[in-house]
């Protein structure tokens, strides 16, 4: 379903994504694969897949399958940015 969702969102035109997935506790060698391909097929098209929140669990399963320094990550902030008007 994953590799699904990330493909017709490829084949909408769509180059850049970025994926919440802080409601992801869990993810198998299945998921990790689409993970890994579609950001592949975001690079080829000269653009990119970022994952944004990752939970411990699949931060944990990212960092086991060794895909840590190949999938983008980015950590949620630890408070929410609020603009500051001078």
């Amino acid at each position: 379903m994953l590799a699904a969702l990330l493909t017709a969102q490829q084949e909408a035109g769509v180059r850049y994504l970025r994926l919440d997935v802080s409601g992801v506790t869990g993810v198998d060698t299945a998921g990790l694969a689409a993970l890994t391909s579609a950001h592949q097929r975001f690079l080829d098209l000269r653009g990119t897949l970022v994952l944004t929140s990752l939970s411990q669990p699949l931060l944990e399963a990212v960092t086991v399958a060794q895909l840590d320094d190949v999938l983008l990550t980015v950590k949620a902030p630890a408070t929410p940015i609020q603009a500051v008007h001078p």
